[in-house]
């Protein structure tokens, strides 16, 4: 194998890692995006709720208290893992890891074959230092988030219709 094709894989081994870490970030962003929709949905029924049984003197089986309650903790979740600052960071490390795989399918197609040996060399190392400055900044990938996104991957949900 000559040195062109050794650099050529070792950008395809950047390029997937990539793709695993960039998926399973979108996953993450997409459930926190959800748990903020569903957060808010409780402390804004329950609030209209409470507010409504409050004053009105109905003998519901709901108790006031605990209805309350709930509204409360459900903010204070909502204020202590803030998921839609959550899914916003994740959404933008996904665009970060996407911009950089583009980068590198980009060189190993097409720049390669303009550069010398050790330009391609030096191209490698700084996009896996580009990399790991994303990876640097970022929060740990939870297992299922990365596992959905390996099983979404192994379906080759990923591909475009120019890849087949």
């Amino acid at each position: 194998m000559d040195k062109t094709e050794e650099i050529i894989n070792e950008a395809r081994r950047l390029e997937e890692d990539i793709l695993y870490t960039s998926k399973a970030r979108f996953s993450m962003s997409n459930f926190w995006y959800c748990l903020h929709g569903i957060f808010g949905i409780v402390v804004i029924g329950g609030s209209i709720l409470f507010g409504a049984l409050s004053f009105a003197n109905l003998n519901w089986p709901i108790d006031i208290n605990t209805l309350s309650l709930i509204v409360i903790v459900v903010s204070m979740l909502q204020v202590f893992f803030n998921p839609y600052e959550q899914s916003r960071t994740n959404k933008n490390l996904g665009d970060e890891y996407n911009k950089l795989k583009q980068k590198i399918r980009f060189f190993y197609k097409v720049e390669i074959y303009d550069n010398n040996f050790n330009e391609n060399k030096n191209k490698i190392k700084e996009f896996a230092e580009e990399k790991s400055k994303i990876d640097y900044k970022s929060s740990p990938i939870l297992g299922w988030f990365y596992n959905r996104a390996k099983k979404s991957i192994e379906k080759e949900e990923h591909k475009h219709e120019v890849d087949y």
